[in-house]
């Protein structure tokens, strides 16, 4: 919190919310970057045994409403919305409500272009809120440009504090400054603290400045007093910089200002709390160390001067969790929530350490805390203007919320922290009634957690019911919240930040590779090498190259006298002796030429291979030439290889120039000897230098070694093979009658010998053979032979349709009838088979049963036709064929079925004929089984019919099978051919249909009809009239026309004289001697009693239609008219008497 903060309330955070709260990253202990089941190395995690260690720098979280107090003003986060609520002082603007009153009152800042706030920090007379987009707003006072970064005074409206494109996970403010910690661990600060060290220091810019920077020196939490600040870095060491006057930055000298530094023997600090001259800190071990001013007793009763090192101020007895520093005094609440406080006794009471505290914030001359079940803030020496108030006993009463959820607000809550109304859901869970793990990305830290929290940016949790968040590994990010896993770095990128919170990750540089999610680059291994950035891989150096570093960017060419044939190479193997590398970046070594050798190592040139003398050879790459071995000869230098000694020829002796032929009664047959060998028994030798020896010819011997002649064999033996020791006997079957014989002859065939030595053979006898050379003995002539004859060969087959039945015949017997043999040579007649028959003696084949006919058993002498409704198309069978089902068979001996033609069917087979189809049906297809029932708008009055008949318009059938079709019913038609019942319609009003009608009839004029399906029309009444054909009603008489009759076309005009009213069958009489003298009249009114108004009554009146000045008139022009007549009559009688 800010130090100097006087006259005001100072409200820290239950732990629900200060998880919640982006206040920096937390780790838990000593063993938090050990291997584990949920992390690895790289993975600290947040912890919530050592969270609300926190809670002393990032104010004001209590429930789910975050607060913040300054000097004189007090500001909270309005619960569910994007609005931050201020009360108190305003002089510079603090409500933040753009107001330019400097009164006394309260406010509401609408943060929603911002995103939705999360956590607040004030300093004295100004206040900061990040929000869920991780931005940083500020407003209130501007002088030294804390609240906007330019020296405006005072800043009434909120403004956005640019940070280098970074969001932002905590903040913290001081007096006149403010601090930031970054997604990337980098720690920014603005407004009026000095870092440099000189007598006046040298402040800040009012633009935010990179204090520390995360990829050098990575932070997780950060704390501001009065004029200095402070950070954990990510080894839980403590580094501090701004005001050093009492070596509050841990400096040994005091001077006035300094940058970071790093403060001296303070190891596994997981919670910071500044005051305005000394800082605190809380470490893993629960203990509590403080350094700077000892004013006050601040570090401790006995130690009396300010110290930059360290001093432990908590006894071993307790185990601190919260810790919270005001300008000249600090408290601390252990693990049985039992608060301690030391300092100036003037700002706190004996009476704080009572009760089962829950959470504490501190300023100037004022102490608060509030307990576990309580919504009440209890401080000392306070009071406060707006809407807070100092209760008598001291009390503040917080702002009337529903703290925990539950539904009840906590005036009337009796646990107003706890949503379960009975017990809080244990760590890692939450809920209002059931309680639930937290999900993956999210977590509890609290008991009677209604909510899960989301872990910030720069964190992860990829499990359930957790009281803690991961921070993203080296090689990943988190650039959301609430992320069950983090996201690697790509391939080819990488990144040594933990916790980083965008995509910042670094591209390889050259000569490294990095695959997805690396925390650094890897050096490409020795025999490889990268030329380019952001590479995933390394590139293996070709053959005749090498890589003898790692990290290099090129692969080296192997030198004159070295090689590499492998890929992937440290190193270049020296050209071995009898090689040699005459150029630069070579696979392979090159062989000194065959005649050649050098016995150097690292041979450059052909030049460095010597010949090789003669008696000696060397081969391609010979290091030393090489002697001729025994057996070999070579009488020229600078050979690749001897000579072998030649067939009949030796050398003895190594590195001979010569060789030497084999003496007589020796021969050797191979070359590359280094002796010859004797003439063995059935051989001789007769001159020098042989290549082998000579074997006793066939016919002859040599009965012991070193012979020079062989020996012929005498008469009755003989020698086959060549190189013997001796003769053979001529054996039984063979003859020898020759000397030197180098085979015996064989009895000829048709003839044997019993005995060996002989000179002659037998003949074979009758009903004997011989059939081979050198037989011993004749044989029998078999089953189905016979031999009439001496000396022969072989005996003779019996005919086709003969057969021999024993041994040694001299003859053949025919077949019987029934019976055939097809081949020669067999011992006895086959039977005919089914299907088959034989009717002569000495058959050699049997008949087959032509088509149409069978043979149903063997040895049958003839055939059966096949009877009617039977066939066979095949000849050489058994049995016929019953007709299908669709065919017939009508006579004897067919080889074929008949198909049922359309029109027929036949459902049965082995039948003698087809069915015609009945009436009601059809067949429409040849080879039919079964006939076709004539289906709805079909019929068939016929039987053997191939097709149905549609019925005609006006007519319909409405069954299958029908034999005739319908007429539609009166009233109906149809107009369809091949119809249905259904297609009988009924006509439409307007017309009327007699039974069978294909089209509706209109009605003609006189009649009509109004409803449908109707067979008459009706005709019109009397008094009305129907004059369009296919009309649906009548229509009556306008007034003035009458119709008497029924069935008329039209109406009749009333004459003069008479009326009628519309619909009348007959017109009506003027009354009262009325008249009209015009036709149509359509009222009585039309009718006058003296209808010309000449005083005459229309009854007695000549002329009653006209006056009486008419009436004379017309009296006296008929009188004209009539003379006229007379004269002209009168005229034509005298003409015709004159003519």
């Amino acid at each position: 919190m800010g130090a100097n903060i006087r006259h005001s309330l100072v409200f820290v955070s239950i732990l629900l919310i200060l998880m919640q709260s982006p206040s920096g990253l937390i780790i838990n202990s000593e063993e938090d970057f050990l291997p584990n089941s949920k992390t690895n190395p790289s993975e600290p995690m947040l912890s919530p045994e050592h969270s609300q260690h926190l809670l002393g720098f990032q104010e004001g979280h209590t429930g789910t409403i975050p607060f913040s107090t300054g000097s004189r003003h007090f500001c909270w986060i309005v619960p569910f919305s994007s609005s931050v609520h201020c009360s108190g002082d305003n002089w510079f603007g603090q409500l933040g409500d753009g107001a330019e009153s400097r009164s006394s009152k309260s406010g509401t800042i609408d943060l929603s272009p911002h995103g939705i706030p999360e956590a607040l920090s004030s300093g004295t007379s100004h206040t900061c809120a990040l929000t869920d987009r991780g931005l940083v707003i500020c407003w209130g006072a501007d002088i030294s440009g804390q609240s906007s970064g330019e020296y405006t005074g005072f800043s009434s409206a909120p403004k956005r504090i640019p940070l280098g494109g970074h969001a932002t996970i905590s903040i913290s403010s001081g007096s006149n400054h403010s601090c930031a910690l970054t997604a990337d661990y980098s720690v920014w600060c603005w407004g009026n603290i000095r870092i440099h060290d000189s007598s006046e220091g040298t402040e800040v810019p009012p633009l935010p400045t990179k204090i520390l920077d995360g990829s050098n020196s990575p932070s997780l939490s950060i704390s501001s007093g009065s004029s200095h600040s402070c950070a954990i870095q990510l080894d839980k060491s403590v580094v501090c910089w701004g005001e050093n006057h009492h070596g509050q930055l841990g400096l040994a000298i005091q001077t006035s200002y300094s940058g970071p530094n790093a403060v001296p023997n303070l190891a596994s600090a997981s919670a910071l709390s500044l005051g305005e001259s000394h800082s605190c800190s809380l470490t893993f071990d629960g203990e509590v160390f403080c350094w700077g001013s000892s004013g006050y007793g601040i570090l401790g009763a006995q130690q009396k001067d300010s110290s930059h090192i360290p001093v432990k101020v908590s006894s071993a007895e307790h185990h601190f969790k919260v810790i919270s520093s005001g300008p000249r005094h600090a408290c601390s609440i252990d693990s049985g929530h039992t608060m301690h406080c030391w300092g100036d006794p003037n700002h706190y009471s004996d009476n704080l350490s009572t009760g089962i505290h829950f959470a504490i914030s501190l300023s100037l001359a004022t102490t608060c805390f509030v307990e576990l079940e309580s919504s009440v803030a209890k401080c000392e020496t306070i009071k406060l203007t707006g809407e807070s108030e100092l209760t008598e006993k001291g009390e503040i009463i917080l702002p009337d919320f529903d703290w925990d959820l539950d539904g009840k607000i906590d005036s009337q809550d009796a646990l107003p922290r706890n949503p379960t109304l009975s017990a809080y859901c244990r760590i890692g869970f939450y809920g209002s009634h059931v309680c639930q793990p937290a999900p993956s990305g999210q977590y509890t830290m609290d008991y009677g957690s209604i909510m899960p929290l989301e872990c910030p940016r720069g964190t992860f949790q990829p499990d359930e019911g957790t009281d803690y968040c991961l921070i993203s590994p080296a090689g990943s990010y988190a650039d959301e919240r609430g992320m069950a896993y983090s996201t690697p770095c790509k391939a080819g990128t990488y990144s040594n930040v933990v916790g980083m919170s965008n995509d910042s990750c670094e591209v390889t540089p050259e000569g490294h590779y990095s695959q997805a999610g690396s925390p650094f680059p890897m050096p490409c291994l020795t025999g490889t090498f990268q030329s380019q950035e952001g590479q995933s891989s390394c590139a293996i150096s070709l053959p005749g190259h090498y890589v003898p570093e790692p990290a290099l960017l090129s692969q080296i060419e192997c030198s004159e006298g070295s090689y590499q044939p492998n890929f992937g190479s440290t190193h270049c193997i020296i050209s071995s002796q009898g090689h040699y590398v005459d150029a630069a970046g070579l696979s392979t070594e090159t062989p000194c030429p065959p005649g050649t050798f050098s016995n150097r190592i690292g041979a450059i040139s052909v030049d460095d291979c010597k010949i090789s003398p003669s008696g000696s050879y060397s081969g391609e790459g010979y290091a030393s030439p090489m002697f001729c071995k025994m057996g070999e000869f070579q009488p020229e230098a600078e050979s690749s290889s001897c000579e072998k000694s030649s067939p009949g020829h030796f050398v003895n002796v190594e590195g001979s120039e010569t060789q030497f032929a084999c003496d007589a009664g020796t021969y050797q047959p191979l070359p590359a000897q280094s002796g010859c060998l004797t003439a063995e028994p059935g051989h001789f030798v007769p001159d020098h230098g042989n290549v082998s020896q000579t074997p006793a010819a066939p016919g002859f011997y040599v009965e012991n070694d070193n012979a020079i002649a062989q020996t012929p064999c005498p008469p009755g033996t003989y020698q086959p093979e060549p190189g013997q020791v001796g003769c053979l006997q001529a054996e039984p079957g063979f003859f020898v009658d020759i000397e030197a014989s180098p085979d015996q002859n064989p009895c000829p065939i048709g003839e044997y010998q019993l005995l060996g030595g002989q000179s002659n053979c037998t003949k074979a006898s009758s009903g004997h053979y011989v059939n081979q050379l050198a037989s011993s003995s004749q044989q029998l002539c078999s089953l189905g032979t016979f031999q009439p004859g001496v000396g022969q060969d072989a005996c003779i087959s019996s005919l086709p349709g003969f057969f021999v039945g024993h041994e040694g015949a001299t003859t053949q017997e025919p077949c019987y009838y029934g019976y055939f043999q097809s081949e020669p040579g067999q011992m006895s007649c086959i039977p005919s088979e089914v299907g088959y028959f034989v009717n002569d003696l000495g058959s050699s084949e049997q008949s087959g049963a032509d088509s149409g006919h069978f043979v149903n058993q063997n040895a049958s002498t003839g055939q059966t036709p096949c009877s009617r409704g039977t066939y066979q198309p095949l000849p050489n069978q058994s049995e016929c064929i019953d007709a299908e089902p669709g065919h017939f068979v009508d006579r004897e001996g067919a080889i074929n079925q008949v198909g049922c033609l359309p029109g027929y069917f036949q459902l049965l087979s082995s039948r003698q004929s087809c069915k015609p189809a009945e009436p009601g049906h059809y067949v429409n297809e040849h080879n039919a089984t079964s006939q076709i029932p004539c289906g709805e708008g079909l019929f068939q009055a016929i039987s053997g019919q191939k097709n149905c008949l549609l019925s005609n318009p006006g007519h319909y059938t409405g069954v299958s099978a029908s034999t005739q079709s319908s007429p539609c019913p009166p009233g109906t038609a149809s107009n369809v051919t091949g119809g249905t019942l259904g297609d009988c319609m009924p006509v439409p009003p307007g017309n009327y249909s007699e039974q069978g009608s294909s089209e509706p009839l209109p009605c003609p004029s006189g009649t009509y009809q109004p409803e449908p399906g109707q067979f008459v029309c009706l005709q019109a009444d009397p008094g009305f009239f129907v004059e369009a054909p296919g009309s649906t009603e009548q229509i009556p008489c306008p007034g003035g026309y009458y119709q008497p009759d029924s069935g008329m076309g039209s109406c009749i005009v009333v004459p003069k004289g008479s009326f009628s009213h519309m619909g009348s069958p007959n017109p009506s009489e003027c009354p009262y001697e009325g008249y009209t003298d015009w036709e149509g009249a359509n009222s009585a009114n039309s009718c006058r009693v003296d209808f010309d108004s000449d005083g005459l009554l229309n009854s007695v009146d000549s002329y009653p239609t006209s006056g009486y000045m008419n009436n004379r008139l017309m009296h006296l022009v008929v009188t004209l008219m009539l003379n006229a007549a007379l004269v002209v009559i009168l005229l034509r009688d005298s003409s015709e008497v004159d003519g």
